[in-house]
């Protein structure tokens, strides 16, 4: 279930957005969406990126770039 490395994301944010309604939703979204993988560990919320769904986060992402 998910990759072995994981990341209490909202410590790695800026303080500014770290608690903000439109960060939980969007990870919520992810979640949702099957991008990330939550896990409760260290008494924390932990998530990976799913293995399965690295094609489309890649896809997704090589897109975004050509917009830039």
């Amino acid at each position: 279930m998910g990759c072995s490395h994981t990341e209490n994301i909202f410590g790695g944010l800026p303080r500014s957005i770290r608690g903000s309604k439109n960060t939980k939703q969007a990870v919520k979204e992810l979640v949702l969406d099957g991008w990330l993988i939550a896990l409760i560990k260290t008494q924390e919320i932990h998530y990976s990126l799913n293995p399965e769904k690295a094609e489309e986060i890649l896809g997704y992402y090589e897109q975004q770039k050509e917009k830039e």
